[in-house]
């Protein structure tokens, strides 16, 4: 029984991750479609603030 445990266990710790990656992959690319649409309106600096 325990050996079953921790492989739930480890399951549910590397969907957590998985999870936690794909949020963080998501932010990224919805700052990097906002700094695209703001460097083509001539905001480039801000554009560059917004993503650093």
């Amino acid at each position: 029984m325990p050996p079953k445990k921790r492989q739930d266990f480890s399951s549910l710790t590397i969907n957590r991750a998985s999870l936690g990656a794909q949020i963080c992959t998501d932010n990224a690319n919805r700052l990097m479609e906002a700094a695209k649409l703001l460097s083509e309106k001539g905001f480039l600096e801000f554009a560059i603030f917004a993503i650093c």
